[in-house]
C-alpha cells in the first residue's frame, strides 16, 4: 500500500523506526495544499504538521510517497495518533505520468490550534526529511521559516534528534 508523508515521516529513519517496510520514496507534488504545524500533539503539547488546503489554489505543497507493507498500517496508525488527533484520507496525486492513491494523516478541526510552536527537534526532523527528497529549496525555507519552542523535556529531544544526520542537526540553516 502507499503512505503520503508530508511532515516528519518524509525522514525515512524516521518512518522506519515506526515501519520497518518503508520503500520506494517518490516525491509528489500536491497543487492547491500546504503544510502547516498546527495539530496539537496530545503526547507533548506541541504543534505538528497538517496538510491543509490553501487559500491560494495556486500554492503547492510537496510531500513523499513510499510503499509500506499493509500489516504495518496499525503500527503507523498507533505512532500518528489515528483516532486522537489525526484521521487517515485517501488523495489522488501525480507521479511520473500515473495517478497514484497513498493514504495520509490529516488533523482533525478539533486539534487545530493555529499559532503554537513546533519544538525545534520536530521541526529539524520535517527540515531534514525535505532535504533528503531534494524538495525545492524555498520550499524547504518556509518549512524552516517558523517559530519553534524549545522542548521541556531534554531526554525526549536528545533522543529525537539522534535521528537526524549530523549535517542536517540544524535545519535552520537551509542550503
Amino acid at each position: 500500500m502507499e503512505y503520503l508523508a508530508y511532515g516528519s515521516n518524509m525522514l525515512s529513519a524516521r518512518l522506519r523506526t515506526r515501519v520497518r517496510s518503508a520503500a520506494n520514496p517518490r516525491v509528489v507534488a500536491l497543487p492547491g495544499r500546504t503544510v502547516l504545524y498546527r495539530k496539537l500533539s496530545r503526547m507533548d503539547g506541541s504543534s505538528k504538521c497538517d496538510l491543509a488546503l490553501a487559500p491560494d489554489p495556486r500554492a503547492v505543497a510537496y510531500g513523499v510517497v513510499f510503499d509500506i507493507d499493509p500489516a504495518d498500517q496499525g503500527a503507523l496508525d498507533a505512532a500518528e495518533g489515528r483516532g486522537s488527533g489525526y484521521h487517515r484520507v485517501t488523495l489522488e496525486v501525480a507521479y511520473e505520468g500515473q495517478v497514484l492513491r497513498p493514504f495520509a494523516y490529516v488533523a482533525d478541526e478539533s486539534a487545530l490550534r493555529p499559532g503554537l510552536p513546533p519544538y525545534d527537534w520536530y521541526r529539524d526532523l520535517v527540515v531534514a526529511g525535505a532535504r533528503e527528497h531534494g524538495l525545492p529549496t524555498c520550499y524547504v525555507a518556509s518549512l524552516a521559516d517558523v517559530p519553534v519552542t524549545i522542548d521541556p523535556e531534554p531526554e525526549r529531544a536528545a533522543k529525537e534528534r539522534s535521528i537526524l544526520p549530523p549535517q542536517w542537526r540544524d535545519s535552520r540553516r537551509v542550503e
